[in-house]
């Protein structure tokens, strides 16, 4: 009888234990992911940190213009672009113009202003429209660019090299995608003016 009695327990503490084992582990695993968390959230806040620190630098501006229209003249955040004209197969229809302000370290998306006027029916025609740059950005940014695409939507990114065109079209002439017909859909997607 002692025998058994023993057994049964020892049993009892072996079950105790596992359980015992299974709860510190639960509780082990619960507490090392609001750990790693919090350390990421750290990681977070010192990299905003140091966005928000860091000295800003200089990036270049391209545009790129898959409309059918050339564009007189283009800005990002009221830093001039230039001119695009209608872009073609091999090049977007711009040049390179200085310059954005892009702090390294930042982590978020960041909403833009694009402002930009075209001759159309010989009356210039301003039109201003709020996009946002999408993260991830590269560490060793070089260039935003802005994409005036066929639709009248508008893509900005900020890329570590010389940006590349989006779109190969073809072009009857630079100020021109098709002979006739050409069309732009600026006011549906954008708010917009003639000046003098």
């Amino acid at each position: 009888m002692k025998i058994s009695a023993v057994n049964s327990l020892d049993m009892s503490k072996i079950i105790i234990s596992q359980r015992a084992i299974r709860l510190i582990c639960l509780l082990m695993f619960y507490a090392g992911g609001t750990l790693i968390a919090s350390q990421k959230n750290e990681a977070n806040a010192e990299s905003s940190l140091d966005y928000l620190t860091a000295k800003p630098i200089g990036l270049g501006i391209h545009g790129f213009n898959y409309t059918d229209l050339v564009i007189e003249w283009f800005s990002i955040n009221g830093r001039g672009g230039g001119n695009i004209a209608v872009s073609s197969p091999t090049s977007g229809g711009g040049g390179t113009t200085c310059c954005f302000p892009w702090r390294a370290g930042r982590i978020s998306a960041m909403k833009v202003e694009i402002e930009w006027m075209r001759i159309v029916n010989q009356k210039r025609r301003w039109c201003k429209k709020t996009t946002m740059i999408q993260p991830p950005f590269p560490d060793k940014p070089f260039a935003v660019a802005v994409h005036f695409m066929p639709d009248g939507s508008i893509i900005s990114e900020i890329t570590s090299n010389f940006p590349k065109t989006k779109l190969q079209l073809e072009r009857y002439d630079p100020g021109h995608r098709k002979e006739s017909g050409n069309a732009i859909h600026d006011e549906e997607v954008a708010e917009c003016r003639h000046v003098y």
